[in-house]
């Protein structure tokens, strides 16, 4: 039954991603619909508050890229249920790194929503990217090392062009 739920989750993904709501996720409180992500090119990590440093490397990495708003995203989204910190001292720490990476899209996930529709289990920062069709092109689970690092900017230059292109 998992493999068909896998199977299912991979070949429906790109239809998924153009309609997976985060109920509550954005940082105003209001649902976020992945609508805005349509046409992009993006990197999705999925993050746990106490693991939040993981994978600086691989933010550091594509900001230094400065890819162009219009074929590029960039989400982070906050597992909140992996912390026993208080969501206002987390959410307070969430509002100083969207002053330091201000393209990126910070969201909540006070059930784990999002590893349920990704279909993995949370390691504490997880990176995905997804292609502009929303076809997942790169999956990490926990700390990227440099060669990782390199895979995903690469596989992102490819898909931003291919963006630019469509």
């Amino acid at each position: 039954m998992k493999k068909l739920t896998v199977l299912a989750a991979f070949l429906f993904f790109p239809l998924l991603v153009n309609a997976w709501v985060l109920p509550d996720g954005g940082l105003d409180g209001e649902d976020f619909d992945s609508k805005s992500l349509k046409g992009k090119a993006f990197v999705l990590f999925y993050v746990s508050p106490k693991h939040k440093e993981l994978n600086m490397e691989a933010s550091e990495e594509l900001k230094a890229q400065k890819f162009e708003g219009d074929v590029f995203g960039s989400v982070a989204i906050i597992d909140l249920k992996s912390s026993w910190i208080p969501n206002g001292l987390i959410m307070r720490a969430v509002k100083a790194k969207q002053e330091k990476y201000p393209r990126t899209t910070y969201l909540k996930d006070r059930k784990r929503h999002m590893h349920k529709i990704l279909d993995f289990e949370p390691t504490g920062n997880e990176i995905f990217a997804f292609d502009q069709d929303g076809k997942e092109i790169f999956r990490h689970l926990g700390k990227a090392e440099p060669e990782k690092v390199k895979e995903l900017i690469k596989v992102m230059k490819a898909s931003v062009r291919a963006a630019k292109r469509d």
